[in-house]
């Protein structure tokens, strides 16, 4: 049997790292063909995916739609074969942005309306017509049962939609340290993750400022866009303002192993997800 599994293989992202996973485990059984989102569509792609037996998409909004084109509905058209979509974030709203359901208005206003925000969200407009397609899968898979009740209100059959926990399986630490805190040792708070606007920074900081006991900070993560480092900047101001800069360090992107290394050492791991339907970092902590 081969699968075809398309995922952004070679984005720094937790969808990449699940997939990479995945696949490296599935080619100890069976025959794995691995094609990264934004090659789906190329020309050169089309007879690789035709060979496939079964089609696994790991689907991510943003991923699929590239200058305004819409890059899954190209993909769908070119799979002959069964396919099975995993959607990994999921929400009733997209977060971030005032939510679609909200417009108010009668008539032509309100399809106006509906209208301009379409244009305005064209990620978001995707999805909501991906979904209303069923995303043109055999089967829809999710991680929690929560998440399937959210797909089911959107419309998606329930016999479509399996459930498949995010998987936590992940390599030991290379350097592994003792678990209990040495008692001269600064607590060691830290969290996982790009640096973007789905995290609660004012938190972070009360949080910090509140500890009366001696501590240290870790971000293991760093920024993936351009477009998130004047956010990057403004923690570093903050950080500066507070004098932080021998106890608050930001690594930049670390690889797989190095990140285990890092969470190993750390004592309190914090959440601080604003909007966030699953983490696999947070489950590896």
């Amino acid at each position: 049997m081969r699968v075809g599994w398309i995922y952004p293989r070679d984005n720094r992202c937790g969808i990449a790292l699940y997939g990479r996973r995945y696949t490296e485990a599935l080619a100890k059984l069976i025959d794995v063909f691995s094609l990264d989102a934004s090659e789906a569509v190329s020309p050169g792609s089309r007879e690789s995916v035709r060979k496939c037996d079964l089609v696994h998409v790991q689907y991510e909004p943003a991923h699929f739609v590239r200058g305004g084109r819409d890059l899954y509905r190209a993909l769908r058209a070119r799979i002959p074969r069964p396919l099975i979509v995993t959607l990994h974030e999921v929400y009733h709203e997209f977060p971030g942005v005032f939510p679609r359901s909200a417009i108010r208005g009668r008539g032509p206003v309100r399809w106006l309306r509906e209208r301009l925000y379409d244009l305005r969200h064209p990620v978001h407009t995707r999805y909501r017509k991906h979904v209303h397609a069923r995303f043109g899968a055999q089967r829809i898979v999710v991680h929690y049962p929560y998440q399937k009740g959210i797909v089911v209100d959107q419309g998606i059959p329930s016999g479509m939609v399996e459930i498949i926990p995010h998987p936590t399986v992940t390599p030991p630490a290379r350097n592994p340290v003792p678990r209990e805190r040495p008692d001269r040792r600064p607590l060691h708070f830290g969290c996982t993750g790009f640096i973007n606007a789905n995290y609660d920074y004012e938190l972070l900081f009360n949080t910090l400022q509140a500890i009366e006991k001696p501590w240290r900070f870790t971000w293991i993560g760093g920024i993936r866009r351009e477009e998130d480092r004047v956010l990057l900047e403004r923690i570093e101001q903050v950080v500066r303002a507070r004098q932080w800069e021998d106890k608050f360090s930001v690594t930049g992107w670390v690889p797989d192993g190095e990140q285990m290394d890092r969470l190993a050492d750390i004592d309190v791991y914090l959440a601080l997800f604003v909007n966030r339907s699953t983490s696999g970092s947070l489950l590896m902590a």
